[in-house]
């Protein structure tokens, strides 16, 4: 596929798998989830599915290729819904914004880091070369589903991070405390939610599954401190920017009024109680423009909800150094 043919309206490598199937997206992935289950199906008992933890790790393991097959599509079409907020930053508008974010679809990364966590997985098996119809169908929908994920995350993360040194149409912090940058923050939050949640059902999936050894679990905390940092990282020019705007408004305030009393002094004019009440209101507001392009009460939540995770992991690891069987209930 060609540059030119690469952009946010192309379709990921997981969503090309799935319209294969010519049916509506959500659909065609509860059908594969299911078909996969179907084939698991040739592999296991009957009598080992219908027991209580059986049971529970064939649910989360399917809500968990579900949540896998359809993420993807979930991040790219969100980009594309604050395509025109953000377009009205740019300069150079659509063409600009396809830079930054027009790498989400391409095809080589995602499929290089399909066949490197299929390796990884294959040969970490007990015996790779025993891998079972089932486990192939799993292998498929695992690895892909978290290739297209991970990279339409970190790829609009980066397109982020160069939105930050370029070159923006701000808006005036008497319209907008956080200069028209809302739309960027924003999409920063949904997609580390819709990161933590894979990171959650990963865990659930984990736990419910009684061969995930300590590398499993420490796999998944190193994904939370990098999907964090991550986050935050491409936002720290802008964060930069914003409290340099803020500086240089309160700058221009100062000056303002050190004009003001000079003038007064000086008595080359009377005290301008109007003028000053004016000045009073436009510092007012821009003690309202916000050190980071989003509400921070959102960012909170997030921070709590990675915390349990990261609780959690912290508690199974300990566990599985303490030999301590955690029953699943």
């Amino acid at each position: 596929m060609s540059r030119t043919n690469i952009g946010p309206e192309t379709p990921t490598l997981v969503e090309r798998l799935v319209m294969l199937l010519h049916l509506p997206y959500a659909v065609g992935c509860l059908l594969i989830v299911v078909l996969a289950f179907l084939v698991s199906l040739t592999q296991i008992s009957l009598a080992s599915l219908l027991l209580p933890s059986g049971l529970l790790a064939a649910i989360v393991g399917g809500m968990f290729e579900l949540y896998l097959l359809y993420t993807p599509r979930y991040m790219r079409r969100k980009v594309r819904t604050t395509e025109l907020s953000i377009m009205e930053l740019l300069p150079e508008g659509e063409q600009q914004f396809h830079k930054l974010f027009g790498r989400i679809s391409a095809t080589r990364p995602q499929l290089l880091l399909f066949v490197s966590f299929a390796l990884i997985f294959a040969f970490s098996a007990p015996n790779p070369l025993e891998i079972t119809a089932a486990g192939v169908v799993f292998l498929i929908i695992i690895c892909l589903g978290t290739a297209s994920l991970l990279w339409a995350y970190f790829s609009i993360l980066w397109g982020i991070h160069k939105l930050g040194a370029a070159p923006l149409n701000l808006r005036p912090y008497y319209t907008d405390p956080l200069l028209g940058l809302r739309p960027v923050g924003s999409l920063a939050l949904s997609l580390a939610a819709v990161f933590l949640g894979a990171v959650s059902l990963a865990l659930l999936s984990s736990i419910t599954y009684p061969g995930t050894g300590l590398i499993g679990y420490v796999a998944l905390g190193g994904l939370v401190l990098l999907g964090l940092s991550f986050f935050f990282l491409p936002l720290m020019r802008l964060h930069r920017r914003m409290l340099l705007q803020k500086r240089l408004e309160r700058g221009k305030i100062g000056e303002k009024l050190a004009g003001i009393f000079q003038e007064r002094s000086d008595g080359a004019r009377p005290f301008q109680l109007d003028e000053m009440f004016r000045l009073d209101m436009m510092e007012r507001r821009i003690s309202t423009i916000g050190p980071w392009p989003f509400d921070l009460q959102i960012l909170g939540r997030l921070l709590v909800i990675s915390l349990s995770v990261s609780t959690v992991l912290l508690a199974r690891i300990i566990a599985f150094y303490l030999k301590i069987v955690i029953p699943l209930g």
